[in-house]
């Protein structure tokens, strides 16, 4: 009897040590795992196209900026490409893009038009081809210019026109200096 609870505890025993072998075999190649996921470069899942936000109204050129995440000092205006693409409907084929306030990898892409867009739905994919390829796709709702737009403009005029009043009024509060004429003899 004392035999077999020797045999027993030789067998939990070797038990153990194989368990606790395998948890630091396992530990090892976690481990592994990490540092690699680690050193890989960081351009593998860094840049990424934000929302899009637009300043522009309906019967305006478009004027919109996105921004970007994972920005490096590598990247510029020439990464980014507009993507004519048949299954987007009214989709808007020429743009200029401007990147400004590169800050903690995260920059700003100014988008910009000449063309007038007058559909209210339009369509856009915008592409970035530097360290690696990235699309999105934008739908953009336009909305026609709102009246705050049209008194933004008259309060404009009319602060024009109020300073130029107080200018004028001030002018006439203000007395002409006399100037006496002087007597000047030349011999």
């Amino acid at each position: 009897m004392n035999l077999h609870i020797k045999n027993n505890t030789h067998r939990n025993l070797t038990l153990k040590r194989a368990v606790v072998a395998a948890l630091r075999a396992t530990a090892f190649s976690m481990t592994a795992v990490g540092i690699t996921a680690f050193s890989l470069p960081t351009s593998a899942f860094a840049l990424g196209l934000g929302n899009m936000d637009v300043k522009s109204s309906l019967g305006q050129p478009l004027r919109a900026t996105v921004k970007i995440h994972g920005a490096s000092e590598l990247i510029g205006d020439n990464c980014f490409t507009l993507i004519g693409d048949d299954n987007l409907e009214n989709a808007i084929t020429s743009a200029s893009f401007k990147l400004s306030n590169i800050v903690n990898d995260e920059a700003i892409l100014s988008i910009r038009t000449i063309q007038i867009i007058n559909e209210p739905i339009t369509s856009m994919a915008i592409m970035a081809t530097c360290d690696v390829n990235v699309r999105r796709d934008y739908t953009l709702l336009l909305d026609p210019p709102t009246s705050v737009e049209t008194q933004n403009s008259a309060d404009e005029e009319s602060t024009f026109f109020a300073e130029s009043t107080i200018k004028s009024h001030r002018a006439k509060q203000l007395k002409p200096e006399v100037i006496e004429p002087q007597t000047i003899l030349v011999n």
